[in-house]
């Protein structure tokens, strides 16, 4: 492709090295009319957000306020299902004033790791099983779903050929 220039006009270039801090001191401004109304909860890593307000109006609210800070971004939400709300690897749950979080795995994940016959260095494969485990076991409140997700992760583990 010679004699082709590209560029952008608004946002960041993919794999640049200073997108990730660019993207964090760009979100810190638009976040900050909304961390202003004291939510119940707010995280946000990059650019993904997880909020919980006291009312569905609070919430609507602060969507709008989120989505009227900048015309080169629009935020889109999710609605609970079964009362779980995803956030990266995790599901939130609310109820009764409570929240109870849990490790979460999108459905189109293949539960694929390094195979135990692979030829990896041994410390790696130890690694990645240890930190499965480790997510499963720390990521939960609960002592019901840290009891089936480390299920999960002992499953996971055996069909990637590590004995159990």
């Amino acid at each position: 492709m010679v004699g082709i220039l590209l560029f952008t006009n608004a946002g960041l270039a993919m794999g640049q090295r200073l997108a990730p801090v660019l993207a964090i001191c760009f979100m810190s401004r638009i976040e900050q009319p909304v961390l202003a109304r004291m939510p119940q909860m707010y995280c946000r890593y990059i650019d993904d957000c997880c909020l919980i307000t006291s009312t569905q109006s609070e919430m609507d609210e602060c969507f709008r306020i989120l989505n009227q800070k900048s015309q080169y971004i629009r935020f889109t939400r999710e609605a609970p299902q079964d009362g779980w709300l995803p956030y990266l690897n995790t599901k939130v749950k609310l109820s009764n004033g409570t929240w109870t979080m849990k490790w979460y795995r999108k459905e189109s994940s293949k539960n694929i790791l390094i195979n135990a016959s692979s030829a990896h260095p041994a410390t790696m494969k130890r690694a990645v099983i240890r930190n499965m485990f480790k997510t499963a076991k720390k990521v939960c409140t609960g002592d019901d779903e840290r009891y089936e997700l480390l299920e999960l992760a002992s499953q996971i583990e055996s069909s990637n050929g590590y004995s159990v």
